[in-house]
């Protein structure tokens, strides 16, 4: 069998072509790698800055978002402080004996159904101290629901409870009527200038000729607001003595 023999200076040479195939395959291997490394930077990099700039703009208008937070915040408890925060059944019953009283129409009879409870905005319950959005056309679902529906003016102390923890609730009451037609336009009147926030989502009426009076029956929604930190005011009825301090002696006594 013939065997090679490499001279020394092939050997050499085929010593070098290793050694620059080697050289070759590591220094693409880790151009790679660090090719790699790079772009993943540059994309961080990148990020980085959009962030940075971000940020730089939220310093820039902090003055004006706090600004607007404020405002927002006292836009909620505007729409919050036009609602009372109960309608127990006595208020109700006193709320339409003076829609009776102002509008002359004659309620007959009177149904109610109360505690319901008005959907709670989302956007509402994420208002905390740091809020900049849309509270203020949210506000509560109970107040902006019967807000939209009276269109009333009337306004009361603003609270300070955070708008998450307040619930709405509305109290239904269903009355049978009797009035002319000026008292019924009046009685549309009283429902919108309100200062007790209510609607009337239904009604039916019907006109009897022999006593040109008008007769049906109404559904009045009573809005309000629990939780908003402010005690229920019952509803004060003149004419009616409370009591004595001491009950066997006269009241003047």
């Amino acid at each position: 069998m013939k065997k090679f023999k490499i001279s020394d200076s092939e050997m050499r040479l085929l010593v070098l072509l290793l050694s620059l195939i080697i050289v070759a395959a590591a220094y693409f291997l880790a151009f790679k790698n660090i090719s790699a490394a790079a772009d993943k930077l540059d994309e961080q990099n990148t990020k980085d800055a959009q962030k940075v700039t971000q940020l730089q703009q939220m310093i820039a208008n902090e003055a004006t978002v706090k600004e607007q937070t404020e405002m927002f915040k006292q836009a909620v408890q505007d729409v919050i402080a036009k609602y009372p925060s109960d309608v127990p059944e006595e208020k109700a019953i006193a709320i339409m004996q003076d829609m009776e009283d102002q509008t002359e129409v004659h309620i007959k009879s009177m149904n109610f159904v109360l505690g319901n409870v008005v959907p709670v905005s989302q956007a509402v319950a994420d208002t905390t101290d740091t809020a900049a959005t849309d509270t203020a056309d949210t506000a509560s679902d109970g107040a902006a629901a019967a807000d939209a529906a009276t269109d009333t003016t009337d306004t009361t102390d603003a609270t300070t409870a955070p708008a998450s923890s307040i619930m709405g609730y509305y109290d239904q009451v269903t009355v049978t009527y009797e009035c002319g037609y000026d008292s019924l336009k009046a009685l549309a009147d009283y429902v919108i200038a309100a200062s007790d926030r209510m609607t009337m989502p239904s009604m039916t009426s019907s006109f009897d000729s022999e006593t040109g009076l008008l007769s049906g029956q109404m559904t009045f929604n009573l809005y309000y607001l629990k939780d908003t930190g402010r005690e229920y005011q019952p509803p004060v009825i003149h004419g009616i003595d409370n009591g004595v301090s001491n009950i066997f002696r006269a009241k003047n006594d």
